[in-house]
């Protein structure tokens, strides 16, 4: 009790204390009468030191994808719209060591939504774009630049059959396709279900981690019911899955895995959201 007391001791004076920073500041872009949302990659930084922003641009009936260049300190520099495509949208953001940028996102047509990926010069000058074509529903989530200068996009559910719901699709620099595989599949994890990417980091090591949420039965027994797990992947760089690692299942853990952060050679950290209570699903 006399350790609760003190600690709160020491918080209060902290919680009322505020605190100035000639560092922070705050930006605001564009305004009425278009509206406009970040997406899923928030931002990145680019060589100066300034910020790529990917959002979600509106206007009448139509959403389209553009991105935003700013300096250092937030202030606008360039935007490109990428205005082909209706209801279209930036997931995530890579550039290159020599500036190049990369971007996936995806665009509803016809209600069907489908990936694309495009790749820009420094400048903001499209070189090349590729437009993944499914007949079923398809997101592109995330993109990352390996340790060989290749293209690796992270998806969902372009698949063949619905069991096959997190992708990857390697790419060359100048967009052509390597591989594209399918990962914790049903066929391969009978217990996975509804399984759904998050994000993709590439280790030091040229391996590739997915992060995510699945189903999973508890204490890996479907008759106890399910709930949705943070889980992660592992897969080389020749995109052969290594292992698929649900988390807490036994120990009545309920979440999302958000990322994966490399500490060293061999300790990654997880980061998920605890969504107890959470009811179980029967299966």
């Amino acid at each position: 009790m006399g350790l609760s007391l003190l600690l709160w001791g020491m918080l209060i004076p902290s919680l009322n204390a505020q605190i100035y920073s000639d560092t922070t500041w705050e930006r605001w872009f564009f305004g009425p009468p278009h509206y406009e949302t970040t997406t899923g990659v928030k931002h990145v930084e680019y060589y100066d030191k300034g910020y790529l922003l990917g959002t979600s641009f509106g206007e009448d009936w139509g959403e389209y994808a553009k991105l935003i260049k700013t300096d250092i300190n937030g202030y606008y520099l360039w935007d490109r719209t990428f205005d082909t495509l209706v209801f279209n949208r930036v997931r995530g953001i890579s550039v290159s060591d020599e500036g190049s940028i990369y971007c996936v996102g995806f665009f509803e047509l016809n209600g069907i939504s489908n990936p694309w990926v495009f790749k820009l010069n420094a400048c903001g000058e499209m070189l090349w774009c590729r437009i993944f074509e499914w007949d079923n529903v398809c997101y592109g989530k995330n993109i990352e630049i390996d340790r060989n200068g290749d293209i690796v996009v992270l998806t969902n559910y372009y698949g063949g059959t619905i069991s096959k719901r997190i992708n990857l699709i390697k790419l060359r620099p100048d967009g052509e396709l390597i591989w594209k595989k399918d990962y914790a599949t049903i066929e391969d994890h009978p217990y996975i279900w509804n399984s759904q990417a998050n994000s993709l980091m590439i280790s030091e090591s040229n391996d590739y981690y997915i992060t995510g949420r699945a189903m999973w039965p508890t204490n890996n027994d479907p008759s106890q019911g399910s709930g949705w797990r943070p889980f992660f992947i592992k897969v080389n760089e020749n995109g052969n899955e290594e292992w698929v690692l649900p988390f807490g299942i036994y120990h009545s853990i309920v979440g999302n895995a958000d990322k994966t952060i490399q500490i060293n050679d061999t300790l990654f950290l997880g980061e998920s959201s605890d969504w107890l209570p959470e009811p179980t699903r029967p299966r």
